[in-house]
């Protein structure tokens, strides 16, 4: 996509004394080419000039409402073989993110009707939903129904454990007694009763189990 005309400045001062860079320099710790502090130099004064904007720095005193800013100089040359730079700021400036002098963002999100606006709306839809649901005036009598209801299902649970302890070691006791009492008195009589009360405490230990 061809640059905007407004995108490209030329320098206002002679240039030809400087040589032109050869590739870029590492981004995070160089010394800026002679050329790019003159672009950066004639952006700030662009900056302290131009009025179709107004935005507060907090450079004149006034730091209620002041915003920093970032700007960045891009030295380029245009098809015709002129040597200029390209100016940009990050994010919004005086509110907006299309100015004379600058380049356009990537993806203007302040743009209307695009998709992270759409996107947005139906984010803080839901976050409205969330919220009202997180302080929906009956989560507090709830609460406290939910607690009363944990804590007696929990007395209910411990009691019916002891209940099957308890039913476990009554059924071991007796049919001890049974092992005994048909050792002591093998008859088929004996025998057919153990059988009986074996398949009884068998049904009961089951009954406890599932109930």
């Amino acid at each position: 996509m061809p640059l905007q005309p407004s995108c490209f400045t030329p320098f206002t001062q002679v240039i030809d004394a400087y040589a032109l860079p050869q590739r870029f320099t590492f981004p995070f710790y160089y010394e800026p080419h002679p050329l790019c502090v003159i672009a950066a130099n004639e952006l700030q004064q662009h900056l302290e000039t131009q009025n179709n904007w107004q935005h507060n720095f907090g450079l004149t005193g006034e730091l209620t409402g002041a915003i920093g800013k970032m700007f960045g100089v891009l030295l380029v040359q245009n098809p015709q073989g002129e040597v200029g730079y390209l100016s940009a700021f990050s994010g919004k400036l005086a509110e907006q993110n299309h100015w004379p002098h600058f380049v356009p963002p990537v993806f203007d999100m302040l743009a209307k009707d695009n998709f992270f606006h759409a996107e947005n709306l139906q984010i803080n839809q839901l976050n409205a939903q969330l919220f009202a649901l997180e302080n929906h005036p009956d989560i507090p009598r709830l609460s406290t129904n939910l607690n009363a209801e944990q804590a007696q299902a929990a007395t209910k649970l411990a009691a019916h454990r002891q209940l099957m302890i308890d039913g476990r070691q009554s059924r071991k006791a007796l049919r001890n007694q049974l092992a005994i009492q048909l050792a002591t008195k093998p008859t088929d009589e004996t025998l057919r009763e153990n059988i009986v009360i074996e398949a009884k405490l068998n049904q009961e230990s089951i009954n406890e189990k599932i109930s």
